[in-house]
């Protein structure tokens, strides 16, 4: 927390800094022990914790694809709950169906951690429902799948179960149900910060049922860099089709991803999305450049219905 300064013989506060031209950022001020909102900013955007202040540089460009356009066809989401015998639990889980799905048609998948976050936060139907439109992207089934055990399943002690759950148990529940190609190559596993390290765990271990990976500052780190270094101690990992996007105010995961940017660089590795942009570790990065993941691992001229 860093502290505002006082103008000597007022009440006014204040703090400089120098940012890029299209930075954004999301931030609150802590007044007597407890945190809100700027009172002279009308401008918001919805986080994990609630609303933020926003603060919007000249050159950053509000995201059109996550508003609910009328008149356009629009995808069906559908609530589930989902029994797994490897987890003992069941979970809630999400389902999109695109604008005139098809079963006689087959489609590819893409499946999100945190995914009622990606819904509530990150206005995920919306921006299927307008890349579709758009034809951005391939029609595609979203399976957006919520954690019972948010840390351990994503980072720590159950992490391995969680995994097999995902990629065995849940992939079947959706393919015996669903129009879906069943081929790793047209399957992707999404997430963000934690959900992004076992979004990467799940590729690293069963990329023979998930062959493409899409990242959201995924948070690395836990257990000695364990997903980082599966990922680059396996060179056919590597060479899986990944778009990732982070903030460059993310500290530490930062300096992480412009790592993996330097190993991908140098050895030449190919299908590889990997931007950066002057953001923090939040939900407004997130919601912004879900198309941007979204039109790299699934083009209209490449993985497609069949």
């Amino acid at each position: 927390i860093d502290a505002l300064s006082n103008v000597s013989n007022t009440d006014m506060w204040f703090q400089l800094r120098n940012y890029p031209s299209n930075a954004r950022l999301d931030y609150k001020f802590v007044a007597d022990n407890a945190w809100i909102l700027d009172p002279r900013n009308p401008n918001t955007v919805t986080g994990g914790y609630g609303p933020n202040s926003e603060l919007a540089m000249p050159l950053y460009v509000q995201p059109w694809e996550i508003e609910d356009r009328p008149g356009i066809p629009k995808g069906n989401l559908s609530s589930h709950t989902i029994q797994s015998t490897i987890m003992g639990t069941s979970y809630q889980v999400q389902v999109y169906l695109p604008p005139a799905y098809d079963t006689n048609a087959t489609y590819p998948t893409a499946y999100f951690h945190d995914g009622q976050e990606y819904v509530s936060l990150a206005n995920a139907q919306h921006i299927l429902d307008n890349l579709i439109d758009s034809n951005l992207i391939s029609p595609l089934i979203g399976v957006f799948v919520q954690p019972n055990n948010r840390n351990d399943e994503y980072a720590f002690g159950l992490r391995a179960n969680y995994a097999n759950f995902f990629s065995s148990e849940l992939v079947q529940w959706v393919d015996s149900r669903y129009a879906t190609r069943t081929d790793s190559a047209t399957r992707a596993s999404i997430g963000a910060s934690f959900g992004g390290n076992i979004s990467g765990y799940i590729v690293a271990n069963h990329h023979d049922v998930f062959g493409m990976h899409g990242q959201h500052s995924g948070a690395w780190w836990p257990n000695n860099m364990e997903v980082l270094n599966m990922v680059v101690a396996d060179w056919d990992i590597l060479n899986l089709p990944m778009a990732s996007v982070w903030g460059g105010y993310e500290g530490g995961l930062t300096g992480m991803w412009r790592i993996l940017t330097d190993s991908i660089q140098f050895y030449q590795i190919p299908d590889k999305h990997l931007n950066e942009y002057p953001e923090g570790h939040s939900w407004g990065l997130w919601r912004a450049t879900l198309d941007e993941i979204l039109v790299e691992l699934f083009p209209p001229s490449g993985i497609g219905t069949e």
